[in-house]
């Protein structure tokens, strides 16, 4: 379907609002994000979801840190429960990293830095 053929997004009041600020700085600026990403995709409409996977959560600079002061002044909330696959560990020190233990295919392996 052309750009030109497309019908705009369609957002439940709750989207609009959040969309408006309703519900602060940081649900703010996750709908204008998954609103870009619906009309570039061309979905006609959102659905709600019960949860939801945070990826590529990890520390790797300032960016990272004034986004977390972002959320944090905002007093941003989860809007769903919400799980990430990476920990708060640097990725360029070493030293800093823990021990960690995974089980992979039923056998406990231990990963050092």
């Amino acid at each position: 379907m052309a750009a030109s053929e497309r019908r705009p997004l369609e957002l439940s009041e709750s989207d609009r609002s959040r969309l408006k600020g309703a519900e602060g700085p940081a649900l703010r600026l996750a709908m204008r994000l998954i609103v870009c990403a619906g009309e570039i995709l061309g979905a006609e409409r959102l659905i709600d979801v019960s949860f939801a996977h945070i990826d590529a959560c990890h520390y790797s600079g300032q960016a990272h840190l004034d986004f977390a002061e972002f959320l944090t002044e905002g007093r941003a909330r989860m809007a769903v429960p919400a799980w990430t696959n990476t920990i708060p560990v640097s990725l360029v020190d070493t030293d800093l990293r823990p021990e960690a233990v995974v089980v992979w295919a039923n056998t406990p392996i231990t990963l050092r830095p």
